[in-house]
């Protein structure tokens, strides 16, 4: 009698444990997407502000510098998309020739969301790096 209820206890202290590290985990992952939208949103507006003046039409050095620049300083893959979907800039780009081989972003769910609604976001891997990533675009 007693390893029997040794065993049923066992089992079900096993079942509270899996099901409460279930809950948690996906409660924590939850809050770190939350806080990575948050930052990629403000990342973003932030490249907006700094852009707006200065928004190029095609992909050039200068602007391709300073998109390295601030990709590098927060950590995150920054690329700038002309209205039609053509890479203007990319942080991940060594230079502006690299730029013009990316290809067109017009067909990607999170910039025809962010076309139609002023931003959108979608995780995958990237064709260009290989790596998975979080994409959040917002239209300036």
């Amino acid at each position: 009698m007693f390893w029997k209820l040794l065993i049923a206890v066992s089992a079900l202290a096993l079942l509270v444990i899996l099901v409460l590290t279930w809950i948690s985990s996906t409660a924590y992952r939850a809050l770190l997407e939350r806080e990575l939208d948050n930052r990629l949103r403000d990342e973003a507006a932030s490249l907006a502000v700094v852009m707006a003046d200065d928004w190029p039409s095609e992909p050039n050095e200068a602007t391709q510098s300073l998109v390295h620049r601030i990709g590098e300083r927060a950590a995150l893959r920054l690329t700038l998309i002309a209205a039609d979907g053509r890479v203007l800039a990319d942080s991940y780009s060594k230079d502006a020739a690299a730029v013009r081989e990316i290809e067109s972003h017009r067909n990607r769910s999170e910039f025809l969301a962010a076309v139609r609604t002023g931003q959108g976001s979608a995780q995958r891997i990237s064709p260009t790096v290989g790596e998975r990533f979080w994409y959040r675009a917002v239209r300036v």
